[in-house]
């Protein structure tokens, strides 16, 4: 009889032993699949930012060149005609001067070129621009437009009575950004702000409508 509990004891033993065996493997292997779990989630995670970060990198390249280009649409002004309103502006805006010093460094798809292009524009820009002399020439091509703008909306910012003075004059939005160092985006966001203030849903009526802004209307 005593053998025989013994043997029970044992067996007992020996089952628990090889149930505990049997839960401590299942939980590796739980801890091991959510390991590899883990680490797949940081490689896509790891992936989804690289592409990311080369998606924001290639669009601030594409971003640099547009802005190179407009530059140089602006820049090639003077050889045109019914362009020489806005040559006569950015002579008074030394953007003209700033943007002839730019063919120093121009080496076609050369990125630091690029990054120089970008760097030397906006901080002349930023620190060249007298609207106090500005205003003065666009009153004067276009009968008065600054003085009626400023006595019909006494409430506009600078930034404001600018747009409405080069959107009169005819610049893009890719030009006004680069006039008022401003991303496209931005300038987009403000022309549409302004048009709602002023009252228009069109932004086409907004624009027909600056150009009828005169002294005597």
């Amino acid at each position: 009889i005593s053998e025989n509990a013994e043997n029970k004891s044992i067996l007992k033993l020996q089952a628990k032993y090889n149930e505990e065996k049997l839960e401590n493997a299942h939980h590796e292997l739980t801890i091991y699949r959510q390991s590899i779990h883990i680490f797949l989630y940081i490689i896509v995670i790891i992936i989804i930012f690289f592409v990311l970060g080369m998606k924001r990198k290639k669009k601030k390249l594409l971003d640099s060149e547009k802005t190179i280009e407009t530059q140089q649409r602006m820049l090639s002004y003077h050889d045109e005609v019914n362009n020489r309103v806005k040559y006569v502006l950015l002579e008074k805006l030394d953007i003209v001067k700033e943007l002839t010093k730019l063919d120093l460094y121009n080496v076609k798809g050369d990125k630091e070129y690029t990054k120089k292009h970008s760097q030397i524009i906006n901080k002349h820009l930023e620190n060249a621009l007298n609207w106090q002399n500005i205003y003065p020439v666009i009153n004067d091509l276009y009968d008065g437009f600054v003085e009626k703008v400023n006595e019909k909306y006494p409430d506009f910012t600078e930034k404001e009575k600018q747009m409405c003075c080069l959107i009169r004059a005819g610049f893009q939005l890719d030009e006004i950004g680069i006039i008022l160092c401003y991303k496209y985006e931005s300038v987009r966001v403000l022309k549409s702000k302004l048009c709602k203030k002023m009252g228009f849903s069109s932004m086409n009526d907004f624009v027909a409508y600056l150009s009828t802004i005169k002294n005597n209307t």
